[in-house]
């Protein structure tokens, strides 16, 4: 609908795409409390709408802004018939949009160009959500459901909570549950014209479709007469085709000017029904239930009063603080002024104290009450321990958490001649929601044992979506360097920022800021107490020496290399001493013959090529002297890009494979691996930008293919390359393979193989920089430092600023030794004294950790690495969309697990396109894309099939088509 009141039918705006930000993580969804789950919080959103271009995955936004926080459950009824839980719950809510940004493209939407003249930089959001299960999807599911709305202007003025100026609702002895319909916000405007919103107001059945109530009217009741004049005589097509997809729910008529005032009320009427409450048409006779003809029932009438919150009305406080909440309060769509409003607190020994319980209305129609924390926060409840969704095996019985903090409803509404009354509310409206917050009491110096842990450990066992990124219950894995800066910068962060920590919100100010210090100066303890576990009591407590890990399975009792029984490989995990150099190494080798033909190349395979190959400044050859020129040089570091990129689906995809709680030691050095391949990802991009060039990230042509033959840049050219789960002979026929250390007499006898090695890949890239020398480095151009100081924690390496000649070398050398190793004598990274990833991998497929046997000899007869495949999800190989069945819940974790992955490429691509410090988004992304792999992981494939549990797994593709 234009301003002019008129219905638009081909306007570009009608199809166009509603999005959140493409760079960052998705907005969060936080309920107040585990006992509160129904009021939700969105933090972090921002807002806006485009639409698609040149076929392109992603849209051109016509606007973008920030979402204002709000609860998004308002207005709850039971929407779905049929179906007696909170599923069957339907709900609206109102926001706003602010500092919205405006792109060129919103001038092709005549209809957008009249809301942009009319805004104000500020927009209103309504949203209506219903049928959040509508497929009956097994209990793991929350993310099925149907959202309808609208967007129009936001008025100086208007409540937060607007919605409308004046409301339908149903008489007080119809509200839920026994209520057919439900509240209507309206508004008439200056054009007299009629808006009703009837998203949130009609029945749906238990397939979400809306329910035949026979024909309903909106129309004006005249109480003098006792008759209803319909606005029109045509009903309201609410069971037309896609009505509330089309329509939002919202009905729009032309009326009369002064058709509505304070004897003549808006009504929703259902026709041809008996009981109380019917009328008869105006110029008809009153029938008074003798004729059914011409009566109708009123399902819906104004109420002259609508009071709502002013802004937003859910608060969180500690100790002493407060908060003031206004309430506005209309009378037929005006301010309404000294009107009485009470505030009521039933429980006697309440957490929470207000200023007065009654006031009155403002010239604004507003009245405001203060609310107040006038005692400590020490009152705790108890929550059961979720359990682990897939560990194989007995699960311990569920404990009991303590949790601290309590959540207050604190009803409202007007009164009238000293009676207390809320006819426009249900159970869950006209509520005032305060979660008051205990304090820290604890005294410096902080300490793990004492003053974290307790905390750390109650969001560990309430939130198990965080062991995806770090083990909250673990000093050592909360204390490695990386982990106490992504704790100290999300900590730290805006509270309405998607990333802060924690997530839910529900820590107060004085216990943060306890936990900030402790993370700046972690110590372990006051004093070493040598504590045991004791699951007798729901005590956990902490040794120095003690690591706390839930039992997933019991240890297989074989070690890992008897899956490989039959191969002959094996030996080389059984031999008592290995020299590794080049005379013996190639002896050790008795899969050689595998490795070796995963090097050769087809002639007749245009791919496999590089703009360096074969390139050595050693060489006489005089063609490979053309070879090393800067355009060439950059051509190969994008490739080199490209591969790094490469590992790093493969390395998470089985790394998440991992159940939680399994697998630790297998899962800690695969974690080690991954993490420093994104820093070499990093490495040979800063290379690639100091020559002059930034790298192409965003591409289709950029993203890796799952299955395919070899890296790219023709490295292993005839490796098969899958996505799967962790197996011990993916491990060794693809991980190990890949890191393989370029050691001559693998290759000697096979001259076409030389080349083909990741560290030989490299070399070329070394000798044509020191070739071309220090002049190709531009120092004014801007390159990516870790976002963190990383001086402290070795364990990762280095990312190398490169200025020369020799910082490049050395940001090179650091990428050959994480893999291959200091060289072919010495398995060991050099830089990080940790073994390089070659050697790591082996350690799996042996079972055993690498150890010294004497100054020239090592043997994998270390400490044993376990592994139990029980504690895998049973993923399909190779995920992809192909398969997938829309509206699953494999369909709905695949998707958003892809658009956070498409966000990751836009975001590395600002990075490194003259946005250094666009690699802390980065990392922030990284964190929750690993959240949805984890989901990927855990949803079956086909919720159909009885037999196979095979999971869905993540989507790398590059597009996303439906």
């Amino acid at each position: 609908v234009n301003k002019d009141g008129e219905f638009i039918k081909d306007d570009p705006v009608i199809g166009a795409s509603i999005f959140d930000n493409y760079r960052k993580p998705f907005a969060k969804l936080v309920d107040l409390d585990v006992d509160a789950q129904i009021y939700s919080t969105i933090y972090g959103m921002q807002f806006g709408i485009g639409w698609k271009q040149n076929d392109e995955d992603l849209p051109t936004h016509a606007f973008k802004g920030e979402w204002t926080r709000n609860v998004i459950v308002q207005n709850v009824w039971q929407k779905m018939k049929g179906l007696e839980s909170s599923d069957s719950f339907g709900t609206s809510s109102t926001t706003t949009i602010t500092n919205i940004v405006w792109s060129e493209s919103y001038k092709h939407s005549p209809i957008l160009q009249e809301l942009e003249e009319a805004s104000g930089n500020q927009l209103q959001v309504s949203l209506s959500l219903y049928s959040y299960r509508h497929s009956d999807p097994p209990p793991n599911n929350f993310s099925l459901g149907y959202v309808v709305g609208t967007i129009g202007i936001s008025n100086a003025g208007e409540p937060l909570n607007y919605g409308g100026d004046r409301v339908l609702i149903p008489k007080v002895s119809d509200f839920p549950p026994n209520a057919l319909t439900f509240k209507a916000p309206f508004k008439v405007h200056s054009q007299n014209l009629l808006t009703v919103d009837l998203s949130n107001s009609l029945p749906v059945n238990i397939y979400s479709t809306l329910i035949d109530i026979g024909p309903i009217f909106l129309g004006i009741i005249h109480d003098a007469i006792e008759c209803v004049e319909l606005i029109s005589s045509d009903p309201i097509p609410y069971l037309s085709e896609n009505w509330i997809k089309k329509t939002g729910g919202i009905v729009d008529y032309q009326i009369s000017p002064g058709s509505l005032t304070s004897s003549a009320s808006l009504v929703l009427v259902q026709q041809n029904s008996t009981g109380e409450d019917t009328y008869s048409e105006c110029g008809q006779k009153i029938l008074h239930g003798e004729d059914d003809e011409h009566k109708y029932l009123v399902l819906l009438r104004e109420s002259a009063h609508y009071i709502r919150p002013m802004g937003f009305y859910l608060q969180r406080l500690e100790y002493l603080e407060s908060a003031e909440i206004p309430i506005y309060v209309t009378h037929l769509g005006n301010p309404a002024e000294n009107v009485a409003v009470y505030v009521k607190i039933d429980d006697s020994e309440s957490g929470v104290a207000v200023d007065t319980t009654m006031k009155t209305t403002n010239s604004d129609g507003v009245a405001s009450f203060t609310f107040t924390v006038p005692k400590p926060v020490n009152k705790k409840r108890t929550y059961p321990k979720p359990k682990c969704p897939r560990c194989p095996g007995e699960q311990p019985e569920a404990r009991t958490l303590d949790i601290d903090g309590q959540v207050y409803y604190i009803e409202y509404g007007i009164s009238e001649n000293d009676q207390t009354t809320t006819t426009q509310c249900t159970g869950n409206d006209c509520n005032i929601l305060i979660k008051t917050l205990s304090s820290n009491t604890a005294t410096r110096p902080y300490t793990w044992d004492d003053d974290v842990y307790p905390i750390f450990r109650q969001y560990y066992f309430l939130y198990p979506v965080m062991g995806d990124i770090l083990n909250l219950t673990d000093y050592d894995s909360v204390t490695k360097h990386h982990n106490l800066e992504l704790l100290k910068h999300s900590m730290n962060l805006d509270f309405n920022d998607p990333n802060y920590m924690p997530a839910t919100r529900d820590l107060s100010p004085s216990k943060q800021q306890m936990i900030l210090e402790w993370l700046a100066n972690p110590i372990r303890s006051k004093l070493f107490v040598n504590f045991m576990l004791d699951d007798s009591d729901d005590k956990i407590h902490r040794s120095q020496h003690m690591k706390y890990i839930p039992v997933c399975a019991p240890p297989e009792t074989t070690t890992a290399q008897s899956e490989f029984s039959s191969r002959s490989y094996l030996s080389v995990c059984m031999r008592d001493k290995i020299a590794f150099n080049t005379n013996t190494v190639c002896d050790d080798m008795d899969d050689i013959n595998y490795y070796r033909a995963t090097l050769k190349r087809s002639a007749t395979d245009p791919k496999c090529t590089r703009p360096l190959y074969g390139y050595s400044r050693e060489s006489d050859n005089p063609n490979f002297s053309k070879l090393c020129t800067l355009k060439n040089l950059q051509d190969q570091l994008q490739i080199a890009v490209q591969i790094e990129f490469a590992t790093i689906p493969l390395y998470l995809t089985s790394l998440y494979s991992i159940v939680d709680r399994c697998n630790v030691e297998i899962y800690e050095i695969l974690r080690g691996v991954a993490m420093q391949e994104m820093l070499h990802l990093v490495q040979v991009a800063n290379i690639l930008i100091a020559t002059g060039r930034d790298p192409i990230i965003d591409s289709f042509n950029f993203v890796p293919k799952y299955p395919s033959k070899g890296l790219p840049g023709c490295v292993h050219p005839n490796l098969k390359v899958n996505l799967e789960k962790f197996n011990l002979k993916h491990v060794h026929d693809v991980f190990v393979t890949i890191e393989q250390p370029n050691i001559t007499c693998i290759a000697e006898p096979f001259p076409e193989l030389v080349n083909n090695t990741i560290g030989q890949f490299y070399h070329e890239i070394e000798d044509c920089i020191e070739t071309l020398g220090s002049d190709i480095f531009q120092e004014k151009k801007s390159q990516v430092d870790w976002p963190w100081d990383l001086k402290d924690n070795n364990n990762l390496g280095k990312v190398h600023i490169v200025k020369d000649v020799s910082t490049a070398l050395a940001g090179i050398k650091e990428i050959i030794e994480q893999g291959e190793g200091s060289g072919p004598l010495d398995p060991d990274d050099a830089l990080t004294g940790q073994l390089a990833h070659y050697y790591r991998f082996q350690e799996i497929v042996c079972g055993r950790k690498l150890k010294k046997v004497d100054d020239k000899h090592y043997a994998y007869k270390g400490d044993r690495i376990s592994f139990d495949s029980r504690g895998v999800w049973p993923m399909r190989p190779n995920p992809s969309k192909k398969g997938i069945t829309k509206g699953t819940n494999c369909y709905t974790a695949a998707k958003s697990f892809h658009e956070i992955f498409r966000a990751l490429l836009r975001e590395l691509q600002t990075t490194f396109s003259g946005n250094p410090r666009g690699i802390i988004n980065t990392v922030e992304l990284m964190e929750s894309l690993l959240v949805h792999i984890k989901r990927t992981m855990r949803v079956k494939f086909d919720e159909d099939d009885d037999v196979d549990d095979e999971t869905c797994g993540p989507v790398w593709d590059y597009h996303w088509d439906d």
